[in-house]
This record gives structure tokens, sequence and C-alpha cells, in this order.
């Protein structure tokens, strides 16, 4: 009995190697996939690499809402890392969202743009080249800590796939979106 054929313009693509698959790499350690410590810089603190969900959402200002939006997400697993180089604090996490959840990445990007604007004083951002939905903000309004000393924080956000980038950038000088948009871009090559 002969097969069914199919007209050539209805074929599937050919399958992906295992090179050109992002999935493979970024279904690994994701521990792995992030940018190693600057030259020149030190581990932020001792927390370096997987975060549990519970862990991720204490860096909000609301964690128990944080907690259960993550959820409603489909949260699978996050990571970061963070240094200093002199007085300046980087840090980096990705999260990771379910497979079957494929708008919640770019759900969370677009959730986060406006408290990112808000909080560095900037309310455009900067584009991230090559990704349309990533934002990256100066950090151009002073704030203080409680000691009274004055900082400024900045912070990029992007997605690729399935992953949400998030950088956060701290200095006691105004920092510009290209400082966030360098570590940005260099974190998604990883990806």
């Amino acid at each position: 009995m002969p097969q069914p054929a199919y007209p050539s313009a209805r074929a599937g693509a050919p399958a992906l190697t295992a090179d050109e698959d992002d999935m493979v790499r970024t279904d690994g350690d994701l521990t792995k996939l992030l940018l190693p410590l600057p030259k020149g810089s030190k581990l932020a603190d001792d927390i370096q690499g997987w975060e549990s969900l519970s862990e991720y959402a204490q860096s909000f200002d609301r964690p128990g809402d944080a907690f259960r939006h993550q959820l409603e997400l489909g949260f699978r697993r996050a990571a970061h890392t963070s240094w200093r180089t002199g007085d300046v604090f980087v840090n980096v996490e990705l999260s990771q969202y379910q497979h079957a959840a494929e708008d919640s990445a770019d759900s969370y990007v677009s959730d986060q743009l406006g408290f990112a604007a808000d909080r560095g004083g900037d309310p455009g951002g900067s584009a991230i080249p090559g990704y349309p939905s990533g934002r990256a903000y100066a950090g151009k309004k002073a704030q203080h800590a409680d000691d009274g000393s004055v900082f400024y924080e900045s912070q990029a956000l992007a997605y690729h796939g399935d992953i949400v980038v998030d950088v956060f950038v701290v200095s006691p000088r105004p920092i510009s979106a290209q400082t966030g948009i360098g570590i940005i871009e260099s974190q998604l090559e990883r990806l």
C-alpha cells in the first residue's frame, strides 16, 4: 500500500542537531550557563548557583505575592551569580519557566519593565539589540540607604525561549543603560 505523499511546501524543517538546539543546552545545568566572574571582580556573597522558589521570591518587595505569581507563571527553576568590581555590585539571575507555559517568560519581562523603569528613573529605557521585548534602564535616580548613603540602581531584562535574564547593577554613581546592555548581551550569548 503506498504511503501518503505531502507537497514539499508542507514538509517540516529538518531536525536540529544537538549543537543547534538551544533546549539541549538550557535543559542542562543552568548554573553552568551563568556568566563567569569578570577579571578583577570578587564574588559578592556566598550564595551562588541554584535558588529555590522561596529564595527567589525573597528578592521582591512582596515575597508572598511574588511566590504565588511565579507559581501561576509556571516557575521551573532559577540560578544566580553576583560579584563586586570595586564599589559596583552586579547580580545576574536566570529564571526558567515550564516548557508548556510558552508565554510566561515574555509575560514576566513585560510585568517587570515598569518596575525597572521607575526604580532607576529612566522611563523609556534602551532597547537590547536582537531582543524586541527586552529593555535596559539606566540608574539615574538617587536612592538612599538606611545608613544615609546614596546609591543608584539599574536593571536590564530580556528572555531567550523559556529563560528570563535579569541583571541588576548597583553603584554609588549614576549608571548608564549601556552597562546593563553589555552584561545582559554577554549572558544571552551563553544561552
